[in-house]
């Protein structure tokens, strides 16, 4: 009876053990059940996150290379891309033979950067990687040595100082003039005028023997200040491309809806010359009197900066460069828009015409006051053109005005040149000056000579300047999104690039059984 008592004991005690080793048994195929889920669930959720990150927007990553999520999905809605996440997860996780049965309660996206927040912190961003891969470092520096050079030359001070100094002067300068040199009798025009009315050929000519020709009186010599009057208020466009003015879109698009138009800016964000719209030859003395140096500068200009000029040059057109015909433009003259900011093509390149012919008339009115040739060529005209009138004591100030006039009318001739494809020096010469003094009037007309240099500064590298120059430099960058969301909206009506996004996170509710996991992750297509 012992014996058999011991056996029974000893039985139980194996059951016991048996059963408490299926119980951990069971309890350890369970928390590998739990963990494998948990592992299986953030697995599927990180993939659904990487499926979503695949569906970035075709059009804006081709044309603009830029990466970035439509929330709204082609105008579909916000809630469309929840729903698109739980297909995805409901049909990985669950299987038609599975171990598993998962629950989605819930999947939010949340925390999403759009590519028009933080002062389009993510674009910028995104521009500065696709142009670190796209252009050697050397190309950068061309172009702010490029900078460098135009900012270097734009010295105002000396105008300032010529021009005060010579208002200043009102006594009788007639007797300080000498007996045109040829030289003179070339930039005044009067060579040409002379020798069509059919003059001794080789006659060494005196200021009396002009005088006596009485040429402003015939109408032959024209005064400079009104002639340029007269030419200011013409359509800048028929003077600079008088044979593709027409053909310019006046078509004025609507721009209350873009990116830029949300945009809190102020009067400072406006360039230096933009204020400045010369309307007679009295602008152009008040704007030597003006102290412009330094409208660039260059220790404000960062390489981020110099990403984003050169990144507008090489994904948007502009005049000469036109986008291709396979794509829709809303805009013909794209980078002439990010700097004008205006509705229509027609508007942005004249407004981009006059600031060229501002910045060109520094450097030329710079030369003019400095060449002695130049100022004793305008004080011979003045004199022949006041002397008669009894006004030769005014004849030297006069003569300024002619010598800023002159600079302008030059001006008008170099931005033709820039707009036919050719370079022109930015500081000028008596090789690459073209236009003489009673040429003025003639300037609609008259063919540019230094228009197929290469030495020089093109149409390209000036807008690298006026881009450059602008005093918010955030504001070109609202101004790539105006241009891309009217393009990318001829395809795709819904289009708004405010619902392009370039961060987010991916937040996910789901259960197995009695276990509940909330999983995030992040997810975006800035570099880290």
């Amino acid at each position: 009876m012992k014996n058999k008592s011991n056996r029974g004991q000893i039985t139980i005690f194996i059951c016991a053990a048996v059963c408490v080793f299926l119980v951990l048994l069971v309890a350890i195929f369970q928390g590998i059940r739990t963990w494998e889920g948990r592992a299986k669930s953030g697995q599927a959720v990180a993939a659904a996150a990487d499926s979503l990150k695949g569906d970035f927007q075709p059009e804006l990553f081709r044309r603009y290379h830029l990466l970035a999520l439509d929330k709204t999905y082609y105008g579909r809605g916000e809630g469309y891309l929840e729903e698109r996440v739980k297909e995805y997860l409901e049909y990985t996780l669950n299987p038609m033979q599975g171990l598993y049965c998962f629950q989605i309660e819930d999947v939010m996206l949340e925390d999403s950067k759009s590519l028009t927040d933080n002062e389009l912190w993510g674009m910028r961003q995104q521009i500065r990687e696709y142009m670190e891969q796209k252009l050697p470092i050397n190309v950068l520096e061309q172009v702010q040595e490029r900078l460098e050079k135009i900012h270097t030359q734009e010295d105002s001070s000396l105008l300032e100082t010529e021009y005060t100094d010579s208002v200043s002067q009102t006594e009788d300068s007639s007797d300080g003039i000498g007996n045109p040199t040829k030289e003179q009798l070339r930039l005044s025009g009067l060579e040409e005028i002379l020798q069509n009315q059919e003059m001794e050929d080789g006659k060494e000519w005196t200021l009396e023997d002009l005088m006596e020709l009485n040429l402003g009186g015939q109408e032959q010599l024209n005064d400079p200040k009104e002639t340029l009057e007269a030419l200011i208020k013409t359509d800048i466009l028929r003077l600079v491309i008088p044979d593709q003015a027409m053909s310019v879109s006046r078509e004025s698009l609507l721009t209350a809806d873009l990116p830029s138009a949300a945009m809190d800016r102020n009067s400072e964000a406006a360039l230096w010359y933009e204020e400045t719209k010369i309307s007679c030859t009295s602008d152009l003395t008040a704007l030597l009197s003006q102290d412009t140096a330094g409208s660039l500068d260059n220790d404000t200009l960062t390489k981020e900066e110099l990403y984003g000029i050169a990144y507008a040059l090489d994904s948007f057109s502009c005049f000469g460069k036109v986008g291709t015909e396979a794509d829709f433009h809303a805009f013909t003259y794209e980078i002439e828009y990010m700097i004008a900011g205006q509705g229509s093509d027609y508007e942005n390149l004249s407004q981009v015409a006059e600031e060229l012919c501002l910045i060109r008339f520094l450097p030329n009115a710079a030369y003019a006051f400095t060449d002695s040739d130049m100022k004793d060529t305008a004080l011979l005209v003045s004199t022949l053109l006041l002397a008669p009138v009894g006004m030769a004591g005014a004849a030297k100030p006069v003569s300024y005005v002619f010598l800023a006039c002159w600079a302008y009318a030059e001006s008008i001739l170099d931005v033709r040149c820039l707009f036919q494809g050719g370079a022109v020096p930015f500081i000028k010469t008596k090789d690459t000056w073209q236009l003489s003094l009673n040429q003025i009037k003639n300037i609609a007309s008259k063919e540019g000579n230094g228009c197929a240099r290469e030495e020089g500064l093109s149409y390209e590298d000036y807008l690298v300047f006026l881009l450059a120059a602008a005093p918010d430099q955030v504001l070109k960058y609202y101004r790539m999104l105006d241009i891309i969301q009217l393009n990318l909206k001829e395809e795709e009506p819904q289009f708004q690039i405010s619902n392009c996004i370039c961060d987010f996170r991916l937040e996910v509710k789901l259960r197995e059984n009695h276990n509940h996991w909330f999983i995030e992750e992040q997810e975006g297509y800035l570099p880290e």
